[in-house]
């Protein structure tokens, strides 16, 4: 059974924006603090968030990457949180 996905529209935002980061060439976690503007332990919320909607993040000696693109990633994140989004709307109207 799959966890339930629910974000709001500033953590939908910061997730995309994670994902035009690590897609385009990747970045150290500091660099991600700064473009993020967020906390140490928000960043590593945000990349466990990118591996449950199933987009690996890999550790590199040169940082954080991934290996889709930011409209494949895109495509995920609307993916899981639909699904989500209808597994909640139906255990409310049991």
């Amino acid at each position: 059974m799959s966890r339930t996905l629910v974000v709001d529209g500033d953590h939908l935002k910061r997730l995309m924006q994670l994902c035009r980061i690590l897609g385009s060439g990747g970045a150290t976690l500091q660099q991600l603090r700064s473009k993020l503007k967020a906390s140490r332990r928000t960043v590593f919320r945000d990349l466990a968030a990118l591996g449950d909607l199933g987009i690996k993040v890999d550790l590199t000696d040169k940082g954080y990457k991934i290996k889709v693109n930011a409209a494949t990633c895109r495509k995920m994140i609307i993916d899981r949180t639909t699904k989500s989004l209808d597994q909640l709307l139906s255990s409310c109207l049991k």
